[in-house]
């Protein structure tokens, strides 16, 4: 794939990850997804200025660089000449006056940008037609004893502001 195409697959999944959160929480969530990415400091090589993590390629960027992001900047900091993060998990996390918040966990290491090699999650689940690996939809954090909608009823994404 190239980086357009894993571009594609990044909004289609977040996409995803928006409408499944709106299940279990019962409104309507912000169409506008902005992203956080995990504060992966690379432990090798020479470290970058002082407040710096080292990203994936060698990039020194701040940790406020990796949050609240488009979707742009969240592949440009993701794609590493054709390699990228061999799993990236997504999820809706919380709501700010802005937008969805998708929460993304990856892979520290990195691998070719081919989805044929990529390792696929619950192949069962992933429709060959509408493919979106490398990445994979999980839900929002439940409230600790949450067990269902008719029990407990929809859960709250946070407000990020709140944080």
């Amino acid at each position: 794939m190239d980086k357009p195409e894993f571009h594609r697959r990044l909004e289609t999944a977040a996409e995803r990850c928006r409408l499944l959160a709106e299940r279990y929480a019962l409104c309507s969530l912000p169409a506008t997804l902005l992203y956080v990415l995990p504060e992966f400091d690379d432990p090798y090589g020479s470290r970058g200025p002082q407040g710096t993590v080292k990203y994936f390629g060698g990039r020194f960027v701040k940790p406020a660089e990796l949050r609240l992001i488009n979707s742009h900047r969240a592949v440009d900091l993701l794609w590493v000449d054709g390699r990228v993060p061999s799993w990236i998990n997504l999820a809706a996390e919380a709501v700010t006056s802005g937008g969805t918040v998708i929460q993304v966990d990856c892979s520290h290491s990195l691998a070719v940008a081919d989805e044929r090699a990529l390792p696929r999650d619950l192949p069962a689940a992933v429709d060959p037609a509408n493919p979106v690996e490398p990445f994979r939809i999980r839900g929002p954090a439940l409230p600790p004893g949450w067990q269902s909608l008719e029990k407990d009823g929809p859960i709250q994404l946070p407000s990020w502001n709140a944080r």
